[in-house]
């Protein structure tokens, strides 16, 4: 079983927090900056469970979705058998997809990449089998400015449930993303 060390100084945290201990429970009532980190040995799906433990992210709303919505497009990129790519500064496009083909006896990149902007929410709605979002204006403008000369650009939008319980759920048997990109 993964075993790892957390520190539990997040200002986030207001209130006991529990945590499985090889099969106890410990709280970090009390703990803060500089407190010792305790060693937790549990499955990382357990631990990452905040619904049953009471875990309060540190991070903000906006890069947990940022973070679920880029794991789901690396999942798909691996399934779909093509190299991805993220860019580190982001000018209106998030990544780009690359086909991988075969010359010779080698495997290459193709040549023929698809940029994608990526996007999370909860405020979205599915009319008459079509999901509709608002798309800031400058985002659409960077999609549909691009001339015919130019690596198409694609919105892949991640819509995460309004409960952000079900927006995630990891369990030893597997893991739920719900609705999908």
């Amino acid at each position: 079983m993964p075993q790892a060390d957390f520190p539990f100084s997040s200002p986030a945290i207001n209130g006991p927090l529990c945590y499985p201990v090889k099969g106890e429970r410990m709280c970090t009532e009390g703990l803060r900056s500089g407190a010792p980190r305790i060693r937790i040995s549990a499955p990382l799906h357990k631990i990452c469970d905040f619904r049953r433990y009471g875990v309060i992210l540190p991070i903000t709303v906006q890069h947990t979705q940022e973070s679920l919505c880029m794991s789901h497009i690396y999942a798909l990129a691996g399934m779909a058998g093509v190299n991805y790519k993220v860019d580190r500064y982001d000018y209106g496009v998030d990544g780009q997809f690359t086909p991988v083909t075969v010359r010779g006896n080698r495997r290459v990149n193709s040549g023929f990449p698809l940029d994608f902007q990526a996007k999370a929410s909860f405020d979205w709605e599915r009319r008459n089998g079509c999901i509709v979002y608002d798309l800031e204006a400058k985002n659409y403008n960077d999609i549909a400015s691009r001339t015919p000369e130019e690596t198409t650009l694609i919105l892949i939008l991640l819509c995460l449930p309004r409960d952000r319980a079900e927006w995630h759920v990891a369990e030893e048997a597997g893991t739920t993303l719900k609705h999908c990109c």
